[in-house]
C-alpha cells in the first residue's frame, strides 16, 4: 500500500533571487508532525510561600517525523530524506506543507497574529513594532491588537533577516487562499513573491488589505499548478513615509483536482517530473468569509537529528519472493526566525 504523501524540500532565497528550489512530493509521516517546544520556563518559590513563573511565550518548535515499517518498492521516497539531511540539496531551510494545517491557518503563529511580538515572539520585520494598536470589537475573532511597523526598506524589497519574511509552500494540485487584515499609511503593505515551480521569482503581488472588523478573511489566490510557494513580507512601493498596522494574516490550502482524478495530486517520483492535469475541476470550496483562525504553520526548519533508516527483508517458506520493508525517523527544528539574513 502506497504511503500518504506531503510536500517537502529546501528553498533558499535572497531579496532579489531564488537560490535553490528543491521541493518534492514525498512519503509523509504516519501521524503528521508531532511538535515539542523549546521555550524557557522557570518556577520561582518565594519566602512567603508564594510562587511565580517566568517563561518565554515564543519558542522554536521541534517536530518528530516517524515513518512506520511498510512494504517498499525501489527508492519509494524515504531515501530522499537521507539525501536532504546529508546536504545533497544544499543548506537552505527545510519547508513542509502539512495537510493537518491546510484548513486552519498555514502561517506560523507570529505571522498570523503579529501581536505575539509583544509577548516575546520574533518580529516579522527587520525592526521592532512601534506600537500595538487595539483592534476594537469585532465578531470574527480577530486578535485583540495588531502591530505597527515603520517601513524603511528599499522599494519592493524583501527585508534582511530570516525572521522578516516567510515562505508558504503550495503542494501540486492545490491552491493557497490567503488574506491580510490591517491598515496602512503611505505605500506600505504586505507583498508576495510567488516562486515558480521551475525556480525563480514571479513578479511582486501587492495584497489588498482587509478590514480587521470585516467578514472577509481570504481575498487572494495562488495556484499550485504554477507556483511552488510564496514568500510574504512587509514592504513599500515608494520612498514616501510608510507604516503598516497589521492585525492578522490567514492562509488555507485546498485541492482543486478531484481525488479520483488519475493525475491527482501531480505526484513526483523522486527524482522525476511532475505531470499536471490540463484543466482544473474544483473539489473543495474555500470559505472567503468567517472567523479568523490562529496560525498553525511552521517556519523554515533544519534537520536536528540523523535520518535513521530501518530496513528489513521478510522471507517466508511458501516459495514467494522476499519482501522489502522499510521505515525511518528523524526530527526537524524551526530555525529561520533566529537566523540573520534572508532564508
Amino acid at each position: 500500500m502506497a504511503r500518504k504523501q506531503w510536500y517537502f524540500g529546501r528553498l533558499g532565497y535572497t531579496s532579489t533571487a531564488v537560490l535553490s528550489n528543491q521541493m518534492f512530493m514525498l512519503p509523509a509521516p504516519d501521524t503528521g508532525l508531532s511538535a515539542t517546544r523549546s521555550g524557557y520556563v522557570e518556577t520561582l518559590a518565594f519566602e512567603n510561600g508564594g510562587a511565580g513563573v517566568v517563561r518565554s511565550h515564543g519558542a522554536a518548535r521541534t517536530y518528530e517525523c516517524n515513518f512506520g515499517v511498510a512494504e517498499a518498492s525501489g527508492r519509494e521516497g524515504l531515501d530522499a530524506y537521507t539525501d536532504f539531511q546529508e546536504g545533497l540539496y544544499g543548506s537552505a531551510p527545510v519547508y513542509v506543507a502539512d495537510d493537518m494545517n491546510y484548513t486552519t491557518n498555514v502561517f506560523p503563529p507570529n505571522w498570523a497574529s503579529p501581536i505575539l511580538t509583544s509577548r516575546g515572539w520574533k518580529a516579522i520585520y527587520s525592526s521592532s513594532p512601534t506600537s500595538y494598536p487595539v483592534t476594537g470589537p469585532n465578531a470574527y475573532r480577530q486578535p485583540t491588537s495588531g502591530a505597527t511597523y515603520n517601513i524603511t526598506t528599499a522599494i519592493n524589497t524583501i527585508p534582511d533577516g530570516g525572521h522578516a519574511s516567510v515562505f508558504i509552500p503550495i503542494p501540486p494540485g492545490h491552491s493557497l487562499y490567503m488574506g491580510a487584515a490591517g491598515t496602512r499609511t503611505g505605500t506600505a503593505g504586505v507583498q508576495a513573491r510567488p516562486v515558480y515551480r521551475d525556480g525563480g521569482f514571479a513578479p511582486v503581488v501587492n495584497l489588498t488589505l482587509l478590514s480587521p472588523s470585516g467578514a472577509t478573511r481570504l481575498n487572494t489566490t495562488f495556484s499550485g499548478e504554477t507556483f511552488a510557494g510564496v514568500v510574504f513580507y512587509l514592504a513599500r512601493t515608494s520612498t514616501a513615509a510608510s507604516t503598516i498596522s497589521l492585525t492578522s494574516l490567514m492562509g488555507q490550502i485546498y485541492r482543486y483536482y478531484a481525488p479520483d482524478d488519475a493525475l491527482y495530486p501531480g505526484t513526483q517520483i523522486y527524482p522525476g517530473v511532475n505531470i499536471y492535469p490540463t484543466s482544473a475541476s474544483v473539489y473543495s470550496v474555500y470559505e472567503p468569509n468567517g472567523y479568523f483562525v490562529p496560525g498553525r504553520g511552521q517556519a523554515g526548519m533544519e534537520f536536528s537529528s540523523e535520518a535513521v533508516n530501518q530496513n528489513y527483508t521478510l522471507v517466508d517458506n511458501n516459495g514467494t519472493a522476499p519482501r522489502r520493508l522499510k521505515g525511518m525517523s528523524f526530527t526537524v527544528t524551526e530555525v529561520t526566525p533566529w537566523r540573520g539574513g534572508t532564508s
